[in-house]
């Protein structure tokens, strides 16, 4: 399962993710690779999957369609999304490569992150935005959130970024809590892999780093 932490304030946004996936090999079984999870939509807006690759591929498509359209703000990028995902995932499901594992049924969902700044508001606004399904063939739903995301759940990074005020300086503290965990999962379990991958979206765009 991919590891997505996001934290959120009225006008910034910061998101981690690993880029361990699985895929399915030759003989029947699960092998490891490295995964590019985000896709840059537009200067403004940005989206980042997780689970199985249905959510991957979804993102590129709709970020193809939305170039395609000429879109690049908020407004008119963010309603599109979720009527986009359910009109084009039952296609996907059709697909072989996209095949059910009936042993790993957990493998099945996945989730898309649609984050992105408002340039319409003064000062520009952050906005974010979740689909996702829990099992093949399940329709794409719109899941709520608040101000801090974790996929899949940890309630100790959700509790601790809870308690941030929202500024500058937290936003560091958010990011850099995020960091110690990935970096946590990726030694104690075979849930999490580097390369890491950190957005900061404010006003000044989106930035992106990386860390091995």
């Amino acid at each position: 399962m991919t590891q997505i932490f996001g934290y959120h304030t009225p006008h910034a946004i910061v998101i981690a993710t690993d880029s361990l996936a699985l895929c399915p090999d030759e003989r029947g079984g699960w092998e490891k690779t490295t995964v590019r999870k985000i896709v840059h939509v537009s200067p403004s807006v940005v989206m980042v999957s997780g689970g199985s690759g249905i959510g991957l591929a979804l993102a590129h498509e709709f970020a193809a369609a939305v170039r395609s359209q000429g879109l690049w703000n908020v407004e008119a990028i963010f309603p599109k999304a979720l009527p986009f995902a359910r009109a084009r995932a039952p296609l996907m499901h059709r697909r072989s490569n996209f095949a059910p594992r009936p042993d790993a049924e957990e493998l099945e969902r996945y989730y898309v992150l649609l984050a992105g700044m408002s340039l319409q508001t003064d000062p520009p606004s952050a906005h974010w935005l979740l689909m996702g399904s829990e099992s093949h063939g399940a329709p794409v739903e719109r899941i709520a959130m608040g101000n801090v995301l974790a996929i899949p759940r940890h309630m100790g990074f959700e509790v601790r970024a809870g308690r941030l005020a929202g500024t500058e300086g937290e936003l560091e503290a958010a990011e850099k809590l995020m960091e110690e965990l990935l970096r946590r999962r990726a030694e104690q379990t075979q849930d999490a892999a580097p390369p890491f991958f950190f957005l900061r979206i404010d006003g000044k765009g989106i930035q992106e780093r990386h860390l091995s």
